[in-house]
């Protein structure tokens, strides 16, 4: 099973990047990494790549993370950030106001990011919320 960081869901998966241990059961994540690796027709090293973490990230990683945020509702049909999909689960798991309110600024600010490639789309929208996130503070998600 993966290990998932807690507030990226919010991933990859959008998924490592888009789930976090917290944010997701391990059923579902299993379920959705099986899924977006039979659609991105990923091999089994490339499955271990996304699960490490590997930096920088191959397009396959970047391509997994893409289907993980789309099939947990996080990213759009249109390559961009679902701010109130991610921000529902997120203070659905966290009882810290201010925690809360500073995951709404880093989405906020990262609500626009996007790229005609979904899997770039998907690593863009994932490292504006690992920077928003450093640069108030925040433990480092992705």
């Amino acid at each position: 099973m993966m290990k998932l960081n807690k507030v990226v869901a919010v991933v990859a998966v959008f998924l490592i990047g888009f789930c976090g241990n917290v944010l997701c059961d391990n059923a579902e994540m299993d379920k959705i990494s099986e899924f977006c690796k039979a659609k991105e027709k990923a091999t089994d090293a490339d499955m271990e790549m996304w699960k490490s973490g590997t930096e920088p990230k191959p397009t396959i990683v970047k391509c997994l993370e893409a289907c993980a945020g789309e099939q947990m509702g996080m990213m759009t049909t249109d390559n961009q950030l679902n701010v109130d999909a991610v921000m529902k689960v997120y203070a659905a798991e966290s009882k810290d106001e201010k925690a809360i309110a500073n995951m709404k600024e880093v989405l906020d600010e990262c609500k626009a990011v996007t790229d005609k490639d979904r899997c770039e789309s998907s690593a863009k929208i994932l490292k504006c919320i690992s920077d928003g996130s450093l640069k108030r503070g925040m433990k480092q998600m992705l």
